[in-house]
């Protein structure tokens, strides 16, 4: 009977301590950090059951008089959505030491052409969800902000760019986005007109499509100029669009084919003669490329 009152008695002593310290209270102490390297949150409300506390610029907080049980913890950042967490302070003892992770991404964006020679992207907007990403030099990465992991519209719109404007998942932490721009239709025939007129006649072979290629390798393509004559180009007098149209040369049909009526002098020693001709350009894996009509070689 003796051994039976003792452990009742022990029973209450243990049910005592316990209460005392589960009622009590303890100090929390610990930093909001985004999951990024080296991103303490300055200005974060947290929020410990009725205690509330900002942090300060590297991130950390101090709270005292925080009560001694199982608690919901909640911690506000602006732009993101509340991170809420629960924890148990019932063994603290004198503090609690507290890290908090908020998921959040970071994106670098490298932009480049989808050409035969990739070149640094310039003259163009970049946004996400209609927010533009701004640069300070030319060639520069761009980076985004600090955002919660999400899917974002990512937009880059210019005036020798086909408009690129695509959902992305930015994933939690820090990653590359590759993107590659197409040039446009009037951008692919400037390249390749302005490079024969200046001579460079390899830079304008890969502006020809594959099928005419296939038919004219590059060294033939080179000695069917004449390096001694100067062209003087104009801007196209009329362009237009051909539902479909069979070139001779390969003879492939190819559909939505792009038109130029180019009119240009050819000059060679103290002559010159004025010709026309129509250019046709073929859209294939995301370029733009000239199909000739028939052989000129």
């Amino acid at each position: 009977m003796k051994n039976v009152k003792l452990f009742a008695l022990a029973m209450l002593l243990a049910v005592a301590v316990f209460a005392l310290v589960g009622c009590g209270s303890t100090e929390v102490v610990g930093t909001v950090n985004f999951s990024l390297y080296d991103s303490p949150v300055e200005g974060a409300i947290v929020r410990l059951g009725e205690a509330e506390v900002t942090t300060a610029a590297d991130g950390s907080f101090a709270l005292t008089e925080v009560p001694r049980r199982t608690t919901e913890g909640r911690v506000i950042v602006e732009g993101f959505p509340d991170y809420v967490f629960s924890f148990d302070l019932n063994d603290a003892e004198d503090y609690y030491t507290m890290p908090i992770e908020i998921p959040a991404t970071q994106v670098t964006f490298v932009l480049e052409e989808n050409t035969y020679d990739p070149n640094t992207v310039f003259d163009f907007v970049l946004t996400v969800d209609g927010v533009e990403i701004e640069h300070v030099e030319l060639g520069e990465d761009l980076k985004s902000g600090i955002l919660p992991p999400s899917v974002y519209e990512v937009r880059v719109t210019s005036d020798i760019y086909e408009l690129f404007d695509v959902p992305i998942e930015f994933v939690k932490g820090s990653h590359t986005e590759e993107i590659k721009l197409n040039i446009t239709l009037a951008e692919s025939y400037r390249r390749f007109n302005q490079a024969n007129a200046l001579h460079r006649y390899a830079e304008s072979y890969h502006f020809i499509h594959p099928d005419v290629k296939a038919l004219l390798p590059e060294a033939v393509w080179i000695g069917a100029h004449d390096h001694a004559a100067t062209v003087i180009d104009a801007a196209p007098e009329d362009t237009g669009v051909l539902t479909e149209w069979t070139s001779e040369l390969t003879g492939n049909t190819y559909q939505n084919v792009a038109t130029f009526m180019r009119s240009f002098i050819t000059e060679l020693d103290d002559s010159r003669r004025a010709s026309t001709e129509a250019q046709h350009w073929v859209l294939y894996s995301g370029r733009w490329y000239i199909v000739f009509p028939e052989r000129f070689w």
